[in-house]
């Protein structure tokens, strides 16, 4: 459907022209939808279009209502527990699951969800139980490859780190073409600690991928940074990173270790350079963000790194909580203060533990109200009595 790529590239719109494209399509698929009642991917788009738009409550009635009236349900159930979870009901979120899991015992992604929220819940062993029971039921190879894989890395959390990697291996050997598994393998602590087994799976990656490939560059990349003998190969690395940049600009990980080793060269200059560019290119990209707010901080550019803030596309609390950040850098305590009331005002599920915290100090610090920081300390342990 051509809605869903034009629902995807105005994202990187600028605002007032990404809203504007949204009604449009909105428009369209509302049309669809009395044509075709029964389709939910209609009705999925339209949930994310009010997501995008920060409606979540019409998001969810647009999902029940749909999975009431459209026979292939299962998508928008998954999409509905999604949002449950997003907005800290990750008990509904795990009941919802629970009951999909019920209804088709079969299907692989109802167990991957459920145990994911149950994880997120802080339950471990309901997280892990879900997908052995999940194992037990699901027939399907890639469903039982999807679960497995979960179930390792339950394993690893778990402390069980060699019989998670001896069944990661074994799913590697069993599908020479799994390129999603040997990129999370990549990503492990006990197998980067491992540079030929690494150096491996970066060789069956790129014999996955053929010349062309992006991601074994990237990883080969990786690799050779994390050696001893980076110096001598950091050409070579930059040569690679450069190239997944230029054929895919909106991957931030080439960038963020671009910078790095130019960093590590002593090129802040350069390194600065390449976060600029590819930040303009994607003014989204909040780790790019701060890692080029960071190069210009020990550069002494802070009203540049003021600037970068300001242009940052990404929610109103992390917006202020690296305002604040800034702040304090420059030692300018009113407006750090200013941030860190924003921030508290807009914690409406009074979550938010640190931000009281470190606003009782800075009042009592440039204010010396008593009083006042002691109301905030007395907020701060009622939702994080142990922490305080």
């Amino acid at each position: 459907m051509g809605i869903r790529y034009r629902l995807y590239g105005c994202l990187r719109s600028a605002p007032e022209v990404r809203d504007r494209e949204l009604a449009k399509l909105a428009g369209q698929l509302s049309a669809l939808r009395q044509k075709h009642p029964d389709r939910a991917d209609i009705r999925l788009l339209e949930a994310n279009i009010a997501l995008i738009q920060d409606r979540k409550q019409e998001a969810e009635r647009i999902l029940t209502q749909a999975i009431a009236k459209c026979p292939e349900a299962t998508p928008l159930k998954l999409r509905l527990a999604r949002l449950y979870a997003d907005t800290d009901r990750l008990g509904e979120a795990a009941n919802l699951c629970r009951k999909l899991c019920e209804e088709d015992p079969s299907e692989d992604a109802g167990w991957a969800a459920l145990s994911q929220y149950e994880f997120r819940a802080e339950r471990r062993a309901e997280a892990r139980d879900a997908l052995m029971k999940g194992l037990a039921k699901v027939q399907t190879p890639s469903g039982r490859r999807r679960l497995s894989i979960m179930l390792a890395v339950h394993e690893l959390l778990a402390g069980e780190g060699e019989a998670a990697i001896e069944r990661l291996n074994r799913l590697a050997a069993d599908d020479k073409s799994d390129l999603e598994l040997r990129l999370l393998m990549l990503d492990l602590s006990p197998i980067r600690r491992d540079p030929s087994r690494c150096q491996a799976l970066v060789d069956e990656i790129r014999a996955i991928e053929g010349e062309p490939g992006l991601n074994w560059r990237y990883q080969q990349a990786r690799l050779w940074f994390d050696g001893p003998d980076w110096a001598r190969r950091s050409d070579e690395i930059e040569r690679l990173l450069t190239v997944c940049m230029h054929e895919n600009d909106t991957w931030v990980q080439p960038v963020l270790l671009l910078s790095r080793v130019l960093e590590r060269r002593g090129d802040l200059e350069r390194a600065t350079q390449v976060c600029d560019s590819a930040f303009r290119a994607n003014p989204g990209a909040v780790r790019v963000a701060d890692r080029l707010v960071y190069l210009l901080g020990r550069q002494g550019q802070s009203d540049r790194a003021a600037e970068v803030v300001k242009k940052l596309r990404t929610g109103r609390r992390a917006l202020e909580v690296r305002q604040y950040l800034l702040a304090l850098d420059r030692a300018d305590t009113g407006e750090a203060l200013d941030h860190l009331k924003q921030l508290v005002a807009s914690d409406r599920r009074q979550r938010d533990a640190s931000s009281r915290v470190a606003l009782a100090r800075l009042v009592y610090l440039r204010e010396g109200d008593v009083q006042s920081a002691m109301a905030h300390l007395d907020a701060a342990e009622d939702i994080a009595p142990d922490w305080i």
